[in-house]
């Protein structure tokens, strides 16, 4: 397996380095984001994230966190904050891998290319060296799949755990968004496979369980952060995250036609 990914890795973690290296923090977003982390970190408010002194509600604090325990653990510097994203670039690189074996166990090349094509694309390199969101979010929306391949190959708990945790740890990056790359396969599980590990009751009861799973253990955050953050920031992030967005998309509205090549 090692083998199989010693290209993708080696290349990914050239890149980041050759990008550390030669290019600065770029704005506006991974210098407002490190700005974010920095005010947690200087006013230790690592409950509710901070910028200019506000709360800042665009986001949720996952990213903020990790750029803090690596701080934490190594020092305050630039290159640690750095690598954050390429370390999640090869976990999903990984991911790929095992996704891939987990369809077709026979197929190990077909995993082998599936990885190296993921990482010869160009933004998926750019983004493996960017402090943004991406990997992270990527990194638990593969983890979710992978888990739902598991929950339906096997009867055990697993895959099952691997959902739940992928549904807390998306919506602890960047919201409710998570729930459109994981439901969807969960839901329509019959339209791409025809051997479920047992009945569609208990696949569709297992499937809740596990969303109000994840639910529930983002709420660990939510509820005393909306509370320490005050009116503005819970209507913030309990409003303006998700049914705003869903229905008016405010930061990132585009016109229908915009879509179309997509």
């Amino acid at each position: 397996m090692l083998k199989d990914l010693r290209f993708p890795f080696l290349l990914t973690i050239t890149i980041t380095v050759c990008a550390i290296w030669f290019l600065p923090i770029i704005p506006r977003d991974e210098t407002r984001y490190v700005s974010v982390a920095w005010e947690m970190w200087t006013r230790e408010s690592f409950l509710v994230p901070l910028l200019n002194g506000m709360p800042y509600s665009h986001k949720p604090p996952l990213l903020f966190w990790l750029i803090d325990l690596s701080w934490y653990l190594f020092g305050v510097n630039e290159i640690g904050i750095r690598i954050i994203p390429m370390l999640f670039s090869l976990f999903n690189i990984f991911l790929v891998y095992k996704i891939s074996l987990n369809l077709d166990p026979k197929k190990t090349k077909t995993a082998a290319y599936a990885s190296i094509l993921l990482t010869a694309t160009l933004i998926w390199q750019i983004w493996s060296f960017a402090i943004m969101f991406d990997m992270l979010e990527t990194f638990w929306a593969l983890t979710g799949i992978y888990g739902i391949l598991l929950a339906v190959k096997e009867n055990g708990l697993r895959g099952w755990f691997l959902i739940s945790i992928s549904i807390a740890g998306g919506l602890l990056t960047k919201g409710p968004v998570i729930l459109v790359h994981i439901l969807p396969p969960l839901l329509f599980t019959f339209l791409w496979n025809d051997k479920l590990p047992a009945s569609q009751t208990t696949w569709y009861a297992k499937t809740l369980l596990s969303l109000v799973t994840g639910i529930a253990i983002a709420l660990l955050w939510v509820i005393p952060a909306s509370i320490e953050g005050g009116e503005a920031y819970r209507n913030a992030i309990l409003w303006g995250q998700t049914s705003n967005r869903i229905i008016s998309s405010f930061a990132h509205k585009r016109s229908f036609l915009w879509y179309v090549p997509v």
